[in-house]
């Protein structure tokens, strides 16, 4: 199963887990899996039916824009990163 690491300012939604083993073949189905286990998170991570623009997803050290968004397949084991965007001036 892919491992799910969460960032540290929102580990108050899981429970304070920084990592989760979360099941599903492909990035979209974990993060259908993980935020149906932890509601608050979904916000976080989606806008509508995508990846919100303030949210980064990376399989790896890939972006998941980059390899096929929700429908990046995982390798079994695989870790998938879930970093917010920063912004500032």
């Amino acid at each position: 199963m892919p491992t799910v690491k969460i960032p540290g300012a929102w580990t108050p939604s899981t429970a304070g887990r920084s990592s989760l083993t979360v099941p599903g073949g492909t990035v979209g189905q974990v993060l259908d899996q993980l935020t149906s286990c932890y509601p608050d998170l979904r916000k976080r991570i989606f806008a509508g039916d995508r990846i919100a623009s303030w949210t980064n997803v990376y399989v790896g050290e890939d972006d998941v824009r980059d390899t096929g968004g929700l429908d990046t397949v995982l390798a079994p084991g695989a870790d998938v990163t879930i970093v917010p965007a920063l912004a500032g001036g």
